[in-house]
């Protein structure tokens, strides 16, 4: 385990009622009723269930209370990291401490750039080698074992792999990066069940030279820190 660590602050333990939309879930603390921003718009399933405990970060929006930011899935003090914002920032400040290997020599110069009308999460310098990096959130536990991704149908995901391969060819380089954000999670491996298609372009752009990578963030929320448990965690795509 890495000794790096992200300090969100005190959590709120919660109760989760139900999801009101893809970006608002009702849930109960101290048994009062709030409503709760979500930055996953994937279906987590097995996760947004009524009466399962969840973890809020106390920030007030114009239509919500607070941040479902965690989910208990049955561990002491590990739990699923759902928001895909605190994912990419301790992946970036990751990167910036030299965590991870496969970036050795790369430095991130830019976050969400735009490129050839094409939005990607970060651009990366390595040498004199421009690149780009795609991040996907894989807090799905499948087969009790793998982190997947995608939980649902994502044209988005599918329309990002396919611009990267084509990046790749012209001679960028290209890297989609998975948090596998459950605490079970031993490996990553996209979910054929969400997205059909996934797997097929994942295979096309590793065949491509596309690097793909995953690594394991952890809600430790006794502490409302995130740890790093895993930052070069295995891929599975076959």
């Amino acid at each position: 385990m890495s000794k790096f660590s992200y300090k969100l602050g005190r959590l709120s333990k919660c109760v989760i009622k139900g999801r009101v939309n893809r970006f608002v879930v009702s849930v109960e603390v101290g048994g009062i009723a709030r409503k709760a921003r979500i930055t996953n718009t994937g279906r987590l399933l097995d996760l947004l269930v009524e009466g399962k405990i969840g973890y809020c970060l106390e920030k007030k929006g114009p239509k919500t209370d607070c941040i479902l930011v965690g989910v208990d899935v049955g561990l002491a003090d590990k739990v699923a990291l759902i928001d895909t914002r605190i994912q990419e920032e301790v992946f970036r400040l990751a990167a910036e401490y030299g965590l991870f290997k496969w970036l050795k020599n790369c430095r991130i110069t830019k976050r969400y750039p735009l490129f050839e009308n094409f939005r990607f999460d970060f651009m990366v310098e390595c040498g004199p080698a421009l690149g780009f990096i795609e991040m996907k959130s894989a807090v799905l536990l499948f087969d009790d074992v793998y982190a997947g991704y995608p939980d649902c149908v994502s044209l988005r995901g599918r329309r990002h792999i396919e611009e990267l391969i084509r990046l790749k060819a012209g001679g960028f380089r290209c890297i989609i990066v998975f948090a596998a954000a459950h605490p079970l999670a031993k490996a990553f491996k996209p979910y054929s069940k969400g997205d059909p298609e996934i797997p097929r372009l994942l295979k096309e752009a590793k065949d491509a030279g596309v690097e793909i990578y995953a690594f394991k963030p952890v809600l430790i929320p006794s502490r409302g820190v995130v740890e790093i448990e895993n930052t070069n965690l295995k891929v599975v795509l076959n």
